[in-house]
């Protein structure tokens, strides 16, 4: 029986992975919310992870922000990453943790890298500019991480996981990120309010999405059969453009009326793909679900769970 810790056990992908483990034989839950770990000074948080003997943590604290709550609060995302994350891997090292798995945003990628994406590019720049003062904050987890296996042999991975989406998500058209902002405004037209959609940007950029339980099922696999030094992408290797995910989510919600794109809104970095590469020698698991597929099951959880 092993002890596995969830970090972040009441966001999306926190509630993912405990479905997810919830079917494992062997192992036991330790769920840490996400104002748990905001409000235990680090000796605290240390000793709850040893008294309750957890093995491996799963860092799945992740806020799940779009472009907008970026870039009205870059001050807020900086301290909160610098002031949270940065006590996460001494705490479990002191505790005596086993395995400590860092999932980190797309994100901190580099802006304006040819696509697809590769693990070995990850410092060859800065970030798009939007983002950085959050992107840099997880950025910093890598160099701790890799300081803390040289000085105390503590073993941990670095998990990049491509832009996550589903059931949970934040349906907040202010905060929220690409599908789920899209998903609201869709959504409010379609029960009969006037007007026009209106998108951010040109519609031209492209994406990478992977559906919540692909991105917990991919993370449990590396936490398993992964253990080396250099990061490694978690993604599903299909871009789209932001212009036919709008579309494909309007056709789900049977949308007839106009879509208007607003270019004077920022749209971050043009491409973004990763290389699975990597992922593909060293995992098994595969995402399984396509994009339409997981659009009309985050549709249906949002129906009856949100409007």
């Amino acid at each position: 029986m092993q002890n596995i810790g969830i970090f972040g056990s009441d966001t999306m992908l926190g509630k993912a992975m405990v479905r997810h483990l919830s079917l494992q034989n062997n192992v036991t839950i330790i769920p840490f919310s996400c104002q748990q770990l905001h409000s235990l000074p680090p000796l605290q948080l240390s000793d709850k992870i040893k008294s309750n003997k957890v093995k491996v943590v799963i860092n799945a604290h992740n806020e799940n922000y779009g472009l907008g709550h970026l870039k009205k609060e870059p001050v807020t995302m900086f301290m909160d990453g610098i002031l949270n994350d940065i006590h996460f891997i001494p705490a479990c090292s002191n505790a005596g943790v086993e395995k400590y798995v860092n999932v980190l945003p797309n994100c901190i990628y580099p802006d304006k890298l040819p696509v697809p994406f590769i693990e070995e590019q990850i410092w060859q720049g800065l970030p798009e500019s939007t983002v950085v003062p959050y992107s840099i904050t997880k950025k910093i987890s890598l160099v701790q991480s890799e300081a803390y296996h040289n000085q105390y042999a503590f073993n941990s991975i670095n998990l990049i996981v491509t832009a996550i989406y589903g059931p949970e998500d934040c349906f907040n058209p202010q905060t929220g990120q690409v599908i789920p902002s899209m998903i609201v405004k869709f959504d409010k037209l379609c029960k009969g309010e006037e007007g026009s959609v209106t998108l951010w940007g040109s519609g031209m950029a492209t994406r990478e999405f992977i559906y919540v339980d692909d991105a917990a099922k991919s993370i449990w696999d590396a936490t398993l059969n992964y253990n080396k030094r250099e990061a490694l992408n978690l993604c599903s290797g299909n871009e789209v453009r932001i212009k036919d995910l709008a579309l494909t989510i309007s056709h789900l919600f049977d949308y007839k009326g106009e879509i208007i794109w607003d270019d004077t809104k920022p749209e971050g970095c043009m491409r973004k793909c990763l290389s699975n590469t990597k992922m593909n020698a060293h995992l098994s698991y595969r995402p399984e679900t396509s994009l339409k597929e997981g659009l009309s099951q985050t549709i249906e959880w949002y129906k009856k769970n949100v409007c």
